[in-house]
């Protein structure tokens, strides 16, 4: 047995029980490279601490601290669990030490089995160093002396370290301070790190899922043994070359002569990437259209891109699929140890380190062992159908933004060449009228007339003219308010009724009803929803109410019968879901009404068609 051999032995169980959660801890780890900052930082009432990290790129994901049972370590995920109601006292001190700080290093350790984020010392503001300069002033009074020390001293006593230590049972989350000599009050550890030249780690405050202690002490008694230190995030990444160094075609020219065919390949290609930049590019692009057209293709491009966020952030994380599949697995294999007749299963500890399983499972009234196993592997085949589905969505999103991007390049160019052939083709005095700005108009719409396809092609998804105040936006407009959702009709006491045109025009009616006004609809079969005007300061009367019903029921299946029963709510108690189909919506709260009516009646209520606005 060589030296290393003899090291690691005694640490040979540590390494296997490390084995289990490894991966997570190093995915993890890579999400926490130095120099990223951390920016929030919040908790959850079931035992996770979620630390929102900032560095550059789309990543936006946080880093899960977990204590939770069975579930205790590091991950990462995409969407962040609800935060606590109220800050607890963990919290409160990491924001208050850590917050804003940035990441020196991130490791775990062997033994004991712990993760340790290291951050940088907070840089020291103008004011600390005012008070520094009162607490020695020997001018200031004594009361601003001891004043100035005492916040000297607050600002020097900070945490720099946050530490996940599964070795505890419970397991917890510290905020601590990293020390390198061992202070006076802890001498019954001092022989412990003697000799080591390991820092000692001292407890602000403790975070379990049993208690939260704020009292300062050691965070271990014995020195760590790290195992994965974290490497530095330019460390073995291609350096940029200097822009001041350029490679020489003849080994002797000496360092900083450039030659005039060097300078010029190096300026052909500065301006192709500055050309190829695409901020810089859709900014000069947009510049090229009219006000309304740049500002409706801004939010054609902001609704595409959320729309892609919001799918990217829905989309299940593999770590929590993979989980689940452990945990299937795991309940599987070892069902057969549940206890005969009991609903209650104590998990054994080497099943709960070996699967992730928790350690109490409780059967629901009626439901059997096999019942879980079939529900958690339903759940699986539902996220996974759930990935496959959102993957499609964002593959399909993603291109829509690219060739909304490409569609606006391309018509900006065809634009501004036109523009140029324009004003070649111009007399002196158009040249004259464009440089001073006064012939503006006549070029735009001389450019409409004449406008290049991909221009007309972007213009008809955003449903514009290429000159805002043009006959024919106004007649697309004028059509489009023509277009409501509803038909209007009059009472004889003066409110206004109004009937859904159909299934997909009732739920855009439902959408501008204001919630004190009255909803009619037939109560069996289908039919139109009715929209019944609250007078001011007053209750419709039953006339009105009575001749709603009456336009309720003659759009509806039981019109020949010209008798039914029918709903009448206000339009605070009806809802309607995303998952409902068109035109149906929950009746949370209504009374009823059995109408019967003449034809007369019914003509007299539909000759008020159009009479009200």
């Amino acid at each position: 047995m060589n030296v290393l051999q003899e090291f690691f032995a005694p640490h040979a169980a540590l390494s296997s029980r490390l084995a289990i959660w490894n991966k997570r801890v190093g995915e993890a780890l890579l999400r926490l490279k130095q120099g990223c900052a951390l920016q929030k930082i919040s908790a959850t009432d079931d035992g996770y601490l979620v630390l929102g990290v900032y560095k550059p790129g789309d990543d936006r994901s946080s880093v899960l601290l977990s204590i939770r049972r069975g579930e205790a370590g590091l991950a990462l995920t995409h969407v962040k669990p609800p935060a606590q109601n109220k800050p607890g006292s963990l919290v409160q001190m990491a924001r208050k030490h850590l917050q804003g700080r940035t990441v020196l290093a991130a490791y775990a350790s062997l033994d004991p089995v712990a993760v340790v984020i290291d951050f940088n010392p907070p840089r020291p503001g103008a004011e600390s160093q005012e008070d520094s300069h009162l607490a020695e002033n020997p001018f200031r009074s004594k009361e601003e002396r001891v004043s100035a020390r005492r916040k000297a001293k607050e600002e020097g006593d900070y945490a720099d370290c946050l530490i996940l230590d599964l070795d505890a049972r419970p397991a917890r989350i510290c905020v601590a301070r990293k020390l390198y000599v061992v202070p006076d009050r802890y001498s019954h550890i001092r022989e412990a790190f003697a000799g080591t030249g390991s820092p000692m780690f001292e407890s602000l405050c403790e975070w379990s899922l049993e208690s939260t202690k704020t009292k300062r002490r050691p965070t271990f008694d014995v020195p760590l043994l790290p195992y994965c230190v974290l490497p530095s995030a330019l460390e073995g990444l291609p350096q940029p070359a200097s822009a001041h160094k350029v490679e020489s075609k003849s080994e002797d020219n000496a360092e900083g002569k450039l030659t005039a065919e060097v300078k010029t390949k190096t300026e052909e290609k500065s301006k192709s990437l500055a050309d190829a930049a695409p901020e810089e590019s859709l900014q000069t692009a947009l510049a090229c259209f009219p006000t309304h057209v740049r500002r409706a293709s801004k939010t054609r491009l902001q609704f595409l891109e959320r729309r892609l966020l919001r799918q990217k952030q829905d989309l299940p994380p593999p770590h929590e699929i993979e989980l689940l599949e452990k945990r299937a697995e795991g309940l599987r294999a070892n069902l057969y140890m549940w206890p005969a007749a009991s609903p209650t299963w104590y998990v054994p500890r080497e099943v709960i380190e070996d699967f992730g399983l928790p350690a109490v499972i409780t059967l629901k009234h009626g439901e059997r062992p096999g019942d879980l196993l079939t529900r958690a592997f339903a759940e699986i085949d539902r996220l996974k159908r759930r990935q496959q589905e959102l993957t499609h969505r964002i593959a399909e999103s993603a291109k829509q933004v690219e060739a909304f991007v490409s569609l606006l390049l391309v018509a900006a160019k065809d634009v501004r060449m036109l523009r140029a052939e324009l004003a070649k083709h111009g007399d002196d005095t158009d040249r004259e009228r464009n440089a001073q700005g006064t012939n503006r108009g006549a070029m735009e719409a001389r450019v409409a007339q004449k406008l290049p396809v991909t221009t007309g092609r972007l213009l008809t998804q955003l449903e514009l003219e290429w000159t805002e105040g043009s006959q024919a936006a106004r007649a697309v407009e004028e059509e489009r308010a023509r277009r409501l959702p509803y038909r209007t009709y009059e009472a004889s006491t003066g409110e206004f009724l109004r009937v859904a045109k159909s299934a997909s025009d009732g739920d855009a009616m439902l959408r501008l009803m204001p919630s004190h006004h009255t909803w009619v609809h037939v109560m069996t079969g289908e039919g139109s929803h009715v929209w019944l005007e609250k007078p001011k300061k007053s209750k419709p009367t039953s006339q009105a109410v009575r001749e709603a019903a009456i336009l309720a029921i003659h759009h509806s299946r039981q019109s020949r019968a010209m008798e039914a029963d029918v709903y009448v709510a206000t339009r605070a108690d009806i809802d309607k879901k995303k998952d409902l189909a068109p035109g149906k919506v929950i009746v949370r709260k209504a009374g009823s009404l059995l109408v019967r009516y003449e034809d007369a009646e019914l003509q007299k209520v539909l000759a008020t068609h159009g009479q009200t606005s």
